[in-house]
């Protein structure tokens, strides 16, 4: 399966290569289909997949089906096994499993109870989202890729998952390697949390 996705040959498989590959399987296959899938596979996020990941993450798929065909089965396991078909519970639901009915909920409606989640988080914390934005752009060009700032994002937040960060960019209909500016953060984020905070009062 590496070896049909690797169209060019070049021991990677890049996002557009899989895209080739899904679409001829299947025309219902979209960019965010593509897109979530490719990020399964890219385990350090450099938006290449090599074949040592493609096979790492197949195992691990393997290893959570089992997981899951156990766990509809009725099937117990040790303390470890537990944890991981409660970690595959909430892929299942997605989104839902942090935010209720988010799934279920219009693109533009997603939007906005991810981004009224996010504040919600920030503010039980203290953290000021642009925090955040200043730890990722630590060159300070004024603008990242988003994939950088998810990065910043958990070791600030660790309370946030790794499955629910990778879904954030495309609740915005964004991808993890667009770049965001200081402005577009501050949009995002900065100034809906500052309202919030002024409509809570002292």
């Amino acid at each position: 399966m590496f070896r049909a996705c690797d169209v060019n040959d070049d021991k990677d498989v890049n996002i557009r290569e899989l895209e080739a590959v899904l679409t001829g399987f299947s025309a219902e296959f979209y960019q965010k289909d593509c897109q979530a899938i490719h990020n399964f596979f890219d385990i350090d996020k450099n938006n290449t997949c090599t074949e040592t990941e493609f096979m790492a993450q197949i195992a691990k798929a393997e290893r959570q089906l089992q997981q899951h065909n156990d766990r509809k089965a009725g099937k117990t396991g040790t303390a470890g096994s537990l944890r991981g078909t409660m970690d595959l519970n909430d892929r299942d639901e997605g989104m839902n499993a942090y935010i209720p009915r988010f799934n279920e909920s219009s693109p533009r409606t997603q939007t906005d109870l991810l981004t009224d989640y996010m504040i919600q988080q920030f503010s039980e914390k203290n953290i000021q989202p642009m925090r955040i934005f200043s730890m990722a752009d630590n060159r300070r060009a004024g603008q990242v890729k988003f994939s950088v700032i998810l990065e910043a994002m958990l070791k600030i937040i660790p309370s946030f998952t790794r499955e629910f960060v990778d879904q954030i960019p495309y609740a915005f209909n964004m991808s993890p390697s667009d770049m965001v500016s200081k402005e577009e953060f501050d949009m995002m984020f900065n100034l809906k949390a500052q309202m919030a905070s002024s409509a809570a009062g002292p």
